[in-house]
């Protein structure tokens, strides 16, 4: 990585660490722009559901309702990090809507 990609993602990660802290997989998604390099753009169910605080189960339950898109690799379930935001954004339309 050149000193300079190094400099901007110092500077986004102090920006990051600020005391109205920013959610971890938008922290990530803004490496991800910064240095168009993939950081972790799959979860497993067990993350999104401590990302959401929710349990696995409802996970599943969202999943099987059609309310969260996932995809399978090599058998094991993930949900893409462009559907955690979209779905996370949903969520945040709906309680502005109220």
């Amino acid at each position: 990585m050149s000193a300079a990609i190094l400099a901007r993602v110092s500077v986004l990660s102090c920006k990051i660490n600020r005391a109205d802290e920013i959610d971890e997989i938008d922290q990530i998604h803004q490496i991800n722009q910064m240095t168009n390099t993939p950081f972790k753009k799959y979860y497993r169910v067990d993350e999104v559901a401590k990302y959401f605080a929710i349990s696995v189960r409802t996970v599943y339950r969202l999943i099987d309702e059609g309310e969260l898109r996932r995809t399978k690799i090599r058998g094991c379930l993930r949900i893409p990090i462009d559907e955690i935001t979209r779905y996370e954004r949903k969520l945040r339309e709906e309680m502005e809507a109220f």
